[in-house]
C-alpha cells in the first residue's frame, strides 16, 4: 500500500484503485467513491466519507456505526434513544432523522451519570481498546473503551455530540413519482399502485408519493402487500433492521422491521393509507 501510494506521488498521475477492503480504501485514497449495486452512494475524501456519510449504507459499510431513529426537536437539537442531544447538523425541525454515532464518540460513565443508562452486554478486546456493547432499553450501543467492563454492570452513556451526524430519514427512501390513475391512485411501477385514493379529479396528473420506512412493514403473505420483492440488504439500527426490498421492476422499497429476515426472502410491502404523503403537480 505504501509503495503504491509513494509511486503515485512520485509519478504525479491519477491512480484508480478498486478494492473491497474499507481500511485499504481509507488508507490509500485522496478521494473515495463508494458504490453499491452499481450505483454511486457517495464521493468524497476519506474524512468526509467517515465523518459525514450521506446515507446509512455508507455509515454501516465504512467502519462501525451506531445508527438510531429520531427526529429534530428544535433547531440544533435532536431526540433519539429517548433523550435529547445538541447536534451541529442543520436539519429542519420535525424532520425524522437517522443519528450516526461512531464507537469512539461514545463515552461510558458511572451509572448515575450520562444522558442514558444501560447494562453491559459484552466487552471484547480489540487490540487498542475494548469494544463494549451496552443495552439501553431495547437498543444496543457499541463503544470503544480503554478497559474491560463486567457483564451486566450498570453504566451511564453519553456522546461527543459535536461528532454526531444526522441524516434525514427521507433521503433517497420511498419517494415514488408516477401518474394518477382513473381510480385516483398513484401508479409507481407497472401495475403497482400506492394504497391511497386521491380523487378522480386528479386523473392523469403527475404526482410524488412518500412514506417513511418506519411506517411500513413486511409480510410473507404477498396478498397483504401493495408491492412485493426480494430482500437485498439489511442494516441493524439500534433495536431493529432497515431492509431494502427490490421488486421485479428494480424498484427499491425501504422498510423498518424488528424481526430478522433472510437476504433473498420474497416478501410483501405493507403501508397504511394514512401514512402516505402525496404531492400532486398543479
Amino acid at each position: 500500500q505504501l509503495e503504491l501510494r509513494q509511486m503515485q506521488q512520485e509519478l504525479g498521475i491519477t491512480f484508480v484503485f478498486v478494492t473491497h477492503d474499507q481500511e485499504e480504501a481509507m488508507t490509500m485514497s485522496d478521494r473515495i467513491v463508494v458504490l453499491s449495486d452499481g450505483q454511486i452512494q457517495q464521493t468524497g475524501t476519506p474524512e468526509e466519507i467517515y465523518k459525514h456519510p450521506t446515507n446509512i449504507f455508507v455509515a454501516d459499510f465504512i467502519g462501525t456505526s451506531n445508527i438510531y431513529n429520531g427526529y429534530m426537536t428544535k433547531m440544533g437539537q435532536a431526540t433519539f434513544l429517548g433523550a435529547s442531544f445538541a447536534c451541529g447538523d442543520k436539519v429542519a425541525v420535525g424532520t425524522r432523522i437517522r443519528a450516526i454515532v461512531r464507537p469512539e464518540d461514545v463515552i461510558i460513565k458511572a451509572s448515575s451519570e450520562g444522558a442514558l443508562s444501560g447494562t453491559v452486554v459484552s466487552s471484547i478486546f480489540k487490540g487498542d481498546c475494548y469494544e463494549v456493547t451496552v443495552l439501553c432499553d431495547k437498543s444496543e450501543i457499541v463503544a470503544n473503551h480503554a478497559a474491560p467492563l463486567p457483564k451486566d454492570a450498570a453504566v451511564g452513556v453519553d456522546f461527543r455530540t459535536e461528532n454526531v451526524h444526522l441524516i434525514p430519514e427521507y433521503a433517497q427512501q420511498n419517494h415514488f413519482t408516477g401518474v394518477i390513475s382513473a381510480e385516483g391512485r398513484l401508479e409507481i411501477e407497472e401495475g403497482v399502485f400506492l394504497p391511497k385514493t386521491f380523487g378522480t379529479a386528479t386523473h392523469g396528473k403527475k404526482a410524488t408519493g412518500y412514506f417513511a420506512p418506519s411506517d411500513a412493514r413486511m409480510s410473507d403473505d404477498l396478498a397483504e402487500g401493495f408491492a412485493e420483492g426480494n430482500i437485498i440488504s439489511a442494516i441493524y439500527v439500534g433495536d431493529h433492521y432497515v431492509y431494502t426490498i427490490r421488486s421485479k421492476n428494480d424498484i427499491d422499497y425501504t422498510v423498518d422491521d424488528e424481526w430478522l429476515w433472510n437476504i433473498g426472502d420474497h416478501v410483501g410491502v405493507i403501508v397504511d393509507e394514512k401514512d402516505i404523503h402525496m404531492t400532486v403537480e398543479l
